[in-house]
């Protein structure tokens, strides 16, 4: 929902919506990422916090995707100066690392 409310008024515009369908369908690989980091972004602070990727990586879980030791993994090695957060950059980095696939 956050991805699709621009504007975060908590509705969203028909505007919006054709925005968000036009950058999944048209976009370059480099803005579906960041629309996708963003939408996990929950405070909006331009990070992703472990608690936040771990939002992410829950609907994985559930979905028998990914287990939790291996989504532990994978912000460990996208957090390389161990931080406690992602930066879109690494965030970008770990989405084209094969992980996801």
């Amino acid at each position: 929902f956050r991805g699709f409310d621009y504007n975060g008024d908590g509705i969203i515009t028909q505007v919006e919506f054709v925005n968000c369908m036009e950058l999944l369908l048209l976009g370059t690989s480099r803005e579906k990422v960041l629309f996708s980091f963003k939408m996990f972004d929950d405070n909006r602070n331009g990070t992703i916090e472990y608690s936040e990727f771990q939002d992410l990586m829950a609907f994985a879980s559930e979905e028998r995707l990914i287990s939790d030791e291996e989504a532990a993994r994978l912000f460990r090695q996208a957090d390389v100066q161990d931080k406690g957060y992602i930066t879109f950059e690494e965030f970008e980095v770990l989405s084209q690392s094969n992980c996801f696939s």
